[in-house]
């Protein structure tokens, strides 16, 4: 639904859908990435950052979901 929205020019709606998604499951590294991607697109720098600093910190998040994020980001 976030994809749709945001392919749709409808990004803060696009926003809320994932925050209510990682609400539910913060650690979910595709709605990290979507959410991080929209702020990038938006430039909002901080809040992409912080996003992702907060999921690459938590210690309970596998290594290769984290990669993931990292080669998404670097891509």
């Amino acid at each position: 639904l976030s994809e749709y929205y945001s392919k749709t020019g409808r990004e803060g709606n696009a926003k809320k859908v994932l925050n209510e998604a990682l609400s539910r499951n913060s650690r979910d590294p595709q709605s990290i990435l979507n959410l991080a991607g929209i702020y990038i697109e938006d430039q909002q720098w901080d809040s992409a950052g912080a996003l992702i600093r907060t999921f690459l910190a938590d210690k309970v998040i596998l290594p290769e979901e984290k990669l993931g994020v990292a080669q998404f980001l670097f891509a």
